[in-house]
């Protein structure tokens, strides 16, 4: 996690994911359907679970609106507002964020990059991406 980041209650984040300079996860901060109450004392909704996958990179300053589910291997470009679910494998960007690419070429790719995930099963040289 990058310096700034901002995450609430019920958030959770996989392993190995990137979170950039100041990401942050927002929303649900007041109830805005009571009639007759002025928002600042209608009082907070129930919190919802925010998920952030394995293997992610949110880049600097993502925005991520509370309750989103952000799938296994996904990319979020940097100065993004993620406002709907992002399937797993997916590069999105924008204001909302919308889907720009793949990141694997195939499902059989994310399928063999999630499954080495699990198992442990990866070569990594860390003195090389140092």
């Amino acid at each position: 996690m990058g310096p700034g980041c901002r995450l609430g209650a019920k958030v959770e984040v996989g392993r190995f994911s990137l979170l950039a300079e100041g990401v942050a996860v927002v929303g649900d901060d007041h109830r805005t359907d009571v009639i007759g109450v002025p928002m600042v004392f209608a009082g907070r909704p129930t919190e919802r679970l925010t998920s952030i996958g394995e293997d992610c990179w949110l880049g600097y300053g993502v925005i991520v609106m509370t309750g989103v589910s952000i799938g296994d291997g996904a990319i979020v470009a940097a100065g993004s507002v993620v406002t709907r679910d992002v399937p797993p494998g997916a590069i999105v960007g924008g204001v909302p964020a919308t889907h720009l690419r793949w990141r694997f070429e195939s499902e059989d790719d994310l399928a063999t990059h999630l499954e080495q995930l699990v198992s442990g099963e990866y070569d990594v040289d860390y003195a090389e991406h140092r």
